[in-house]
């Protein structure tokens, strides 16, 4: 058990008070006016200075966010990356990459001046959220630690069994049927046409199962166990990679599992641990964006130029959206009832996926508008189409306006915060099954920001899914009191 778990009682509610005067500081003021200047000069001349400076001006802004609200900064660390991804998509747009599923080349515009501030509102909001939940309602980590204890071994190691075990299915799978990455199928492929529901589960709930895993490794009895808890991760995380999940979908994965190690933890060792990782994941990255480099060169075939070319028009995917509304939106202020009235129509059907795609509804929106050809190729063989990504803020966009945009911003980000503090403080229940739920409803969030289908977190089929890992969730409890209960009545009684 890690020693430290003592050691955090978080900060009190007049250090929160004091912290949120981060945002008035004078260095967080300049840096908030250099992006208005940097946003408004965008505007008035594009250039492809502006979006590198509004990137700079957006890490600046995270390191500022980061010292003042360390524990909400890790939670919300998926977002972070999601919008992160995005504004570099926007930088190789701006500076002329091709985006194919729009048919359309890429030129200086304001949309990543723009971008970074609607990513930092939702930022501060949802900061604000988690802080305000945890000084309202703080946990008890003495208790938590004593639960864990408690734990029958069973239990305690149920999650690293079962996802030992899922590893091997994969594993399985692929040796069987070849694994994507390696024969070159694209991964829609071979998840649309190829892959079976359990397979399909095992890789789409990898934000689930890093969670869980990461909440059993907190508690691990023996640093060994602990161990084996990484290494099980980094198993399942390579076997996904395996079958051709991108490198962001992984990334996120393993921050929440970082995640779950460093809430247990003072604030000091977590900007200590950070600032230790930082290189290493930096390094990973240049490695990682290297070997695609040498890959596009058609192994060191062509030049590097070309190569190059070929991966910014491959990043140009997660960040075409938000272009592409940027570009074509012009008004302040909007609201359009129908687009709304819409989508709330596709929470009560079933399938919601096929009402939001005979609709056009999402990303099926933006394809149908601008890339008929790719919506119906990917309906039909998946033809390597890049999975959608910045769908809320462009949907959004389209709907409310710019103006608009900025509320539903800031709602999602006091969404998220909220949501945080739910899946912190079920993580530090000490039973590491009480977080099924509220990660799955984190999960479900985050694929609502990357990809604007509300469905995902308010339709039928995700309260189904709600309540299967609600009752899922109930058993274990029943079964942790009885066997707590019953160790209890094993345990000599001690009298003076």
């Amino acid at each position: 058990m890690k020693q430290s778990i003592a050691l955090h009682a978080g900060p009190s509610p007049t250090e929160n008070r004091a912290r949120f005067h981060v945002f008035l500081t004078a260095p967080a003021c300049a840096t908030g006016l250099v992006l208005l200047i940097n946003l408004v000069f965008d505007t008035l001349w594009p250039n492809t200075l502006s979006p590198v400076i509004a990137l700079g001006l957006y890490f600046i802004a995270l390191m500022q966010i980061f010292t003042a609200y360390p524990f909400a900064f890790i939670l919300i660390l998926p977002f972070v990356i999601l919008h992160a991804s995005a504004m570099f998509s926007l930088v190789t747009i701006e500076n002329g990459a091709d985006m194919k599923e729009v048919a359309y080349t890429g030129y200086p515009t304001a949309a990543t001046s723009s971008y970074v501030l609607y990513a930092l509102v939702f930022l501060i909001a949802a900061v604000l959220a988690y802080t305000y939940c945890k000084t309202r309602y703080p946990v008890d980590l003495i208790r938590a630690e004593s639960n864990a204890r408690r734990l029958t071994g069973i239990v305690r190691n149920a999650p690293l069994f079962v996802v030992i075990v899922a590893i091997l299915f994969l594993l399985a799978v692929g040796v069987k049927s070849g694994f994507p990455l390696i024969k070159g199928t694209d991964r829609f492929a071979f998840r649309r046409l190829e892959a079976d529901p359990i397979t399909l589960n095992l890789l789409n709930l990898k934000f689930l199962i890093a969670a869980i895993l990461g909440s059993s490794a907190v508690f691990a009895t023996s640093r060994f166990s602990r161990r084996l808890h990484h290494a099980v991760l980094l198993a399942y995380l390579l076997t996904s990679f395996l079958f051709g999940d991108k490198f962001f979908a992984i990334l996120t994965s393993g921050s929440i599992y970082i995640t779950a190690q460093l809430l247990l933890t003072s604030e000091t060792v977590i900007v200590r641990t950070v600032a230790f990782i930082a290189p290493i994941a930096l390094a990973a990255v240049v490695a990682v964006f290297s070997m695609t480099l040498y890959i596009y060169s058609d192994y060191g075939k062509t030049s590097l130029s070309e190569a190059f070319s070929k991966v910014a028009d491959r990043i140009a995917g997660q960040g075409q959206l938000w272009f592409m509304a940027h570009k074509d939106t012009d008004t302040i202020v909007s609201f359009k009832s129908e687009m709304v009235a819409e989508n709330i129509r596709a929470l009560v059907n079933v399938p919601s996926s096929d009402y939001a795609f005979d609709h056009r509804l999402g990303p099926f929106y933006f394809v149908e508008k601008y890339y008929p050809r790719a919506l119906y190729a990917a309906t039909l063989h998946n033809a390597g189409w890049v999975s959608p990504t910045v769908v809320f803020e462009a949907y959004g966009l389209v709907i409310f306006g710019y103006v608009g945009l900025v509320f539903l911003m800031a709602a999602a980000g006091f969404v998220a915060g909220a949501l945080s503090y739910y899946f912190s403080s079920a993580l530090l229940t000490g039973n590491m099954f009480s977080i099924l739920l509220p990660a799955y409803i984190f999960d479900a969030t985050f694929k609502v920001m990357s990809q604007g289908t509300l469905y995902n977190i308010f339709g039928l089929s995700a309260f189904k899914a709600y309540t299967a890992f609600g009752l899922l969730q109930i058993v274990v409890a029943m079964f942790v009191r009885g066997s707590r209960r019953h160790q209890g009545k094993d345990t000599p009684q001690v009298t003076n």
